[in-house]
């Protein structure tokens, strides 16, 4: 990210695009957004950090943020990336660093502009045609302002299983210390849990952690969540400021339905030492779905540092 994106503004919301190196796919699976959400959260709180906008995309991430100084804000997503990087490459089983060596990230000085940027954060995943509605996508959290469970069926503890309530209960807990959901964690909290108790957990995990500030993030929408939905919904919002490069996102989700379906454990796989058998394989279902070259070499994590078009969406 060039050092010309990297402008601090003190008293100003930032708009902050964090990117994988050389825009590999990072976030393969719901345990990868799960922790990166928690940790963000956990960390935001700690670091003071006002968040009006957030959205995960398979090989980046966007967020609106306002901090209580520059010292703040650096040692925030310097801790961040670092905490993330370690565990990930833990629990992928891999080495080295996961994105580029800088975050970028552009002050946002006027309401207009700050609009613009919450929209254009909003709706990342309808543009990327990861989602159809600003409100159908799971990681931008915006669905989690009107409900606490906007995927799935409302807990009633008392009706619920055994493994059930025990992993509510560990969710409690770590949500009260303040420690995110790891992919260790993760692995005793879904334990005995059936596939509806997972969206459950899910649901209940993201709205504990909730970091958003959807109040200060209204105020730019006459106070009112409806107005601020008929914006997005209106209008895709725009960023001029940091450059990014457009794909068609939905490719990658249906990339990771086609490795489901040979059995692939995304949750723990890493394509850079993956067997190459197993390259080939997948790399033969991707082109026979005529998938583009750079998306299924950015999916397997095949050098792509020499593809340096970025087209602004």
């Amino acid at each position: 990210m060039s050092k010309g994106y990297r402008v601090y503004r003190e008293g100003f919301p930032h708009h902050v695009f964090t990117r994988s190196k050389n825009g590999g796919i990072l976030f393969y699976s719901t345990s990868d957004c799960l922790f990166y959400t928690t940790l963000y959260c956990c960390l935001a709180r700690r670091y003071k950090i006002c968040t009006r906008a957030f959205s995960i995309m398979p090989n980046h991430i966007h967020s609106n943020e306002q901090s209580p100084d520059k010292k703040a804000f650096l040692h925030f997503h310097r801790q961040l990336n670092s905490d993330f990087s370690r565990e990930y490459n833990r629990a992928h089983g891999r080495t080295g660093p996961l994105f580029d060596a800088e975050f970028g990230y552009a002050a946002k000085t006027a309401g207009k502009k700050i609009r613009d940027n919450i929209c254009y954060i909003a709706n990342n995943a309808c543009v990327g045609k990861m989602a159809k509605d600003v409100l159908d996508y799971r990681w931008n959290l915006l669905a989690y302002r009107q409900t606490d469970h906007p995927f799935s069926e409302k807990i009633v503890l008392r009706h619920s299983s055994r493994p059930f309530q025990r992993a509510v209960r560990m969710v409690n807990y770590y949500r009260k210390y303040d420690h995110p959901m790891s992919y260790a964690r993760q692995k005793v909290v879904f334990k005995g849990l059936t596939l509806s108790e997972r969206q459950q957990i899910i649901d209940y995990i993201l709205s504990k952690y909730n970091c958003m500030d959807y109040v200060s993030m209204e105020g730019f929408y006459g106070n009112s969540f409806d107005k601020a939905c008929l914006s997005w919904r209106t209008n895709s919002g725009s960023e001029h400021d940091i450059p990014e490069d457009y794909e068609d996102y939905g490719i990658y989700a249906r990339m990771l339905r086609l490795a489901a379906a040979e059995k692939v454990d995304l949750v723990h796989c890493n394509f850079e030492t993956a067997a190459p058998e197993l390259i080939r394989k997948l790399e033969r279902t991707f082109r026979r779905n005529n998938f583009p070259e750079r998306q299924i070499r950015r999916f397997l994590h095949q050098d792509d540092s020499s593809d340096n078009s970025r087209v602004h969406p």
